[in-house]
């Protein structure tokens, strides 16, 4: 299992980065599971990937039913749409993440609470015996 953490300093730099990995994806044709902590959260960021980027369109929808969907954004842990590829933006380790090729997390350090939560998932997975890796 690879883990890749993707670091950010700011909730632009957030959303740009979360933006880029789907439609990077997307573009691969691979599948790719979104898996946020609450409703508000799936609605901002399904909002969020209709107005972005602003030069091209990256089909999903969110929702918490098995979908035959490329991109789905989830409050469920759950591979709704056989995905390859998962986003984790909750708080804490995805106790499904080993059902995935490639599992992306938020090295959130838009304050300390945030990166407290990231280094705990790091270690986590590392201790779970996963190939972990921080990108700048």
């Amino acid at each position: 299992m690879k883990i890749k953490f993707l670091k950010t300093t700011d909730n632009s730099m957030k959303l740009r980065r979360l933006g880029a990995s789907i439609e990077y994806y997307f573009l691969k044709n691979k599948r790719v599971l979104v898996v946020v902590p609450s409703e508000a959260a799936g609605e901002y960021l399904d909002k969020f990937l209709w107005e972005q980027p602003k030069e091209s369109f990256v089909p999903h929808c969110f929702s918490n039913d098995k979908l035959n969907e490329e991109v789905v954004i989830t409050t469920e842990n759950s591979n709704l749409n056989n995905a390859e590829i998962l986003i984790n933006l909750c708080p804490d380790r995805s106790p499904i993440a080993d059902q995935f090729e490639f599992v992306f997390e938020l090295w959130d350090e838009t304050d300390q609470s945030r990166k407290e939560l990231s280094e705990k998932r790091f270690n986590a997975y590392a201790a779970a015996g996963a190939e972990v890796e921080l990108i700048p």
